[in-house]
């Protein structure tokens, strides 16, 4: 399986801006790697930093697609149930 990053060029889109036109794929992802991601902002430069809930890391992605992982969160404890 693979996500996809989607960004557009103008910003975030609101209901009352209409649709959005220059949509572009920023990265390919695979969520077989723990690639699923959950949140993400957007940087000046273009690229995008996004968390992957699933493998606890957060990541920047480069205008050019490629991810870099920033960091790796500690597992839970031994016997904890995290959030689901």
């Amino acid at each position: 399986m693979a996500a996809t990053l989607v960004v557009t060029a103008t910003g975030p889109a609101t209901a009352a801006s209409g649709p959005v036109s220059d949509v572009r794929f920023a990265a390919h992802l695979n969520i077989a790697d723990g690639q699923r991601p959950e949140n993400f902002t957007l940087e000046p430069g273009g690229g995008a930093d996004v968390t992957f809930a699933y493998s606890r890391q957060v990541a920047r992605i480069t205008p050019d697609g490629r991810a870099h992982v920033l960091a790796t969160l500690p597992a839970p404890p031994a016997g904890s149930t995290p959030p689901s």
